[in-house]
């Protein structure tokens, strides 16, 4: 498995560990969202995922947090799940080089 590679602002270095633990968070809340059919929570971690991973210097995965809310706004919960895929497969390939 291949890693992701993402430089990252060593001013966040005492951040970072805390943002990436609340993702496992979300994928915990989007796998009950996609059991119940909730797409308000969907839409709403994708659209806060969306705004903040950039912050982070995780432009990817506010692509993906991006992608997740559309997918909750169209009710497609195979889109859904196949991002919520996308997501963990990132975080699990992340590879944070502080600069």
């Amino acid at each position: 498995m291949e890693k992701i590679k993402v430089d990252v602002d060593e001013d966040l270095e005492d951040i970072m560990p805390g943002f990436l633990k609340n993702r496992e968070g979300d994928i915990a809340d989007l796998t009950k969202a996609i059991e119940e059919k909730d797409d308000e929570t969907v839409k709403s971690i994708g659209h806060k995922l969306s705004g903040n991973a950039g912050g982070y210097g995780l432009d990817a995965l506010g692509e993906i947090g991006q992608e997740i809310e559309n997918a909750g706004v169209q009710k497609d919960w195979a889109k859904v799940q196949s991002e919520l895929d996308n997501m963990k497969d990132y975080l699990n390939r992340l590879e944070i080089n502080y600069v």
